[in-house]
């Protein structure tokens, strides 16, 4: 009875000393605890042992306090609960585990009997603990060297209730420790982090900075704590900035950025992006969180960007400015050079002389021809081409292309056809882009074939990808090497060469013609064989015939002349050559009047009556030839005569704007005889 009460008392003052410490100590001893522990219930050994609840639980025990008395033998100071499996299931399911005899263990029962024994153990006490909140199971484990718990008779209700407090404060310690790595770890993140992390108030002051703010913004922590964040700010950025802050406030399940600029600490203005997160219930934060970063570097790179397209699209306005006059101010002078050439070509008796001017036609076309294709290259490289679609009856288009090579084909003695099995074909597609294709082949095909023939096939192929309208120029020309026919394409490229190149031309056609095709959505090939002819085929997208409508005025030929006096027309005109020129091909069937400013014009109109009006657009100082045209819609009386933009402006999209504009008619300079006297008759 007596021995109950010391071992009673023991326990009664070992609970209430090792209470005293766990509650009143910072950083309680715990060897010391489990002496005080060990010495009141004459245990030999106690260990406390955790181990993560996911992991497995032999290889990651982890023996936090290992307490041992004098009586623990020598020979098994060295075995740790960690080296063995003593927990069986029912220990990690909660349960304590008593066992007052290892010797009457029989395998399989309780722990392993066989290293229980090797350990010296004849009889234990192990109690699990268990904690969510730091992620750890553990266990306290009390060995006795003698059975019956060392002959104590301990109470083992009150030894529960200790082993209970020394777990509580296990657990306690341990989620301090995890809380205390975590904001070591937290703090070191924020403290080497280069992005500033402030909390703002709802008055808009720093409650808190990081301190990366003063590699950013030159600032010490103090110098900005209990200051207006909005005071830094650029006034111009600062509506946003608070409409922002606003919005984080009315939508704190929202990520807001921001950027603006914040003044540094030596004056010049930093760009930073900055997300906020609406923390103000929080009792450890109570205010906005703004995570923000220095994006200067970013905005400096924007804005050279930007400097740079604009500086492009500078250029490109300059080019664009300069192909157009150049169109202009080479086709006015070739006008007059073609056109007196012609003339004189006509009236000239002598035979030699007559050839002469028709070399000067033929060298002022080469010309011509040679700065269309210059031009043309430059617009594309410009990305200045843009495309008109309009139903277009493709056999008609192809047989005039055609005709305009009679000469040359009459001249080799070369034949030629148009092969179809379609009497009529309409296609939606880009006319003037087309034909300028079409030309290109063409010029090429009887360029380089001396004898035999060069046809055109059209057709309408179809294959996966839909229907394709497919022209196939074909001649029975030099070929091309096998060699040379994938460079066919490129720029500038030629098969022969040099001082011996046997045709003249700049390289382009071809290069040309397969760009515009790809505008158009089509493609180009060319297959060929040396000394035996090649084929050109172009593939378009065959669309259903549409008929588009165009914001042009309509075309109103003029009523039979019931007056046997000629037709008149007024020619508005600044280049002399140029009106010379259309003043004598037109004055052999019309009565024309030439003028050189649109003011004049104006005057004149008012003053006679004219049947046509045909008006060059480039007229020099005062109104040009749009203006001119706008003045006349704005008169009754003369808004009813038909115009005719007759003009060196002659670049792609130009006779779609002229028309589009008010002018019932359009050509191109240079022109021919026979194409201005085909345009004016369908008017006069």
């Amino acid at each position: 009875m007596n021995i109950q009460k010391n071992a009673q008392n023991r326990m009664d003052q070992a609970s209430n000393e090792i209470r005293n410490r766990l509650v009143r100590e910072k950083s309680p001893d715990m060897n010391a605890i489990l002496h005080l522990l060990g010495k009141s219930v004459s245990a030999d050994r106690i260990c406390v042992c955790l181990f993560p609840l996911e992991s497995d639980h032999n290889n990651s025990t982890r023996e936090l306090y290992h307490w041992e008395s004098g009586s623990w033998k020598s020979k098994n100071s060295s075995n740790k609960p960690e080296d063995f499996e003593w927990w069986n299931d029912s220990v990690f399911d909660g349960e304590h585990v008593l066992c007052e005899d290892t010797a009457k263990l029989q395998p399989g029962e309780g722990p392993d009997v066989t290293m229980v024994r090797a350990a010296g153990v004849r009889s234990l006490a192990a109690y699990p603990f268990r904690s969510e909140e730091t992620g750890y199971t553990g266990i306290i484990e009390l060995n006795w060297v003698e059975p019956d718990f060392g002959g104590t008779d301990p109470d083992l209700n009150a030894l529960a209730m200790i082993v209970e407090m020394v777990s509580s404060h296990i657990i306690r310690s341990q989620a301090e420790e995890k809380l205390r790595r975590s904001e070591s770890r937290f703090r070191s993140l924020i403290q080497k982090s280069s992005d500033i992390v402030a909390v703002l108030g709802l008055d808009r002051k720093f409650m808190y900075v990081s301190p990366s703010v003063k590699k950013v913004l030159g600032y010490e922590e103090d110098e900005l704590l209990q200051s207006d964040a909005f005071s830094f700010i650029h006034e111009q950025d600062l509506p946003d900035v608070e409409k922002a802050f606003d919005q984080v406030r009315q939508k704190p399940e929202s990520d807001i950025i921001a950027e603006y600029r914040f003044q540094h600490k030596k004056g010049h203005w930093v760009y930073l992006e900055s997300v906020g997160y609406d923390m103000t219930d929080d009792p450890d934060l109570g205010g906005i969180v703004i995570n923000s970063r220095d994006i200067s570097d970013r905005k400096k790179a924007q804005q050279q960007l930007i400097k740079a397209r604009d500086l492009a699209e500078d250029i490109n306005r300059v080019k664009t400015a300069l192909l157009a006059n150049m169109s202009h101010e080479m086709r006015t002078p070739l006008t007059g050079i073609l056109g007196f050439a012609s003339i004189l070509e006509s009236d000239i008796e002598d035979p030699e002389h007559r050839k002469m001017a028709g070399r000067i036609q033929s060298s002022g076309r080469r010309l011509l021809e040679t700065i269309e294709s210059i031009l043309d290259l430059a617009r594309l490289e410009a990305e200045q081409v843009d495309i008109h679609p309009e139903e277009v009856n493709i056999i008609d288009e192809v047989s005039r292309a055609m005709d305009m090579h009679i000469r040359t084909a009459e001249h080799k003695g070369l034949s030629f056809e148009v092969k179809s099995e379609f009497d009529r074909l309409p296609v939606h597609v880009d006319r003037q882009l087309f034909n300028r294709v079409l030309y290109n082949l063409l010029s090429n095909a009887f360029k380089y074939t001396d004898r035999g023939k060069v046809s055109v096939i059209v057709s309408v192929a179809d294959d996966q990808y839909g229907k394709w309208l497919q022209v196939d120029v074909k001649d029975t020309g030099v070929g091309i090497e096998k060699e040379f026919l994938p460079k066919a394409f490129e720029e500038f490229q030629q098969e022969s060469t040099g001082f011996s190149r046997k045709f003249e031309g700049t390289g382009l056609g071809l290069t040309i013609s397969r760009r515009l095709v790809e505008i158009m959505g089509g493609t180009i090939t060319a297959e060929s064989e040396k000394n035996k002819g090649s084929t050109f085929t172009i593939r378009l997208p065959y669309k259903d015939s549409i008929q588009i409508q165009r914001d042009i005025a309509e075309k109103v030929p003029a009523e039979p002349q019931e007056d046997p006096a000629r037709p008149r027309i007024l020619l508005v005109e600044d280049d002399f050559d140029s009106s010379d020129i259309t003043s004598l091909y037109l004055g052999s069937k019309y009565d024309v009047s030439a003028v050189d400013t649109g003011e004049r014009a104006l005057e004149i109109l008012r003053q006679h009556t004219f049947d046509l009006v045909i008006m060059d657009i480039s007229l020099g100082t005062g109104m040009d030839g749009v203006d001119t045209l706008k003045a006349m819609k704005n008169n009754p009386v003369l808004a009813k005569i038909p115009a005719i933009a007759l003009t060196a402006h002659a670049l792609s999209g130009d006779e779609e704007y002229y028309l589009s504009q008010g002018f019932t008619g359009y050509l191109a300079k240079p022109f021919k005889k026979n194409e201005l006297m085909k345009l004016v008759g369908q008017y006069v």
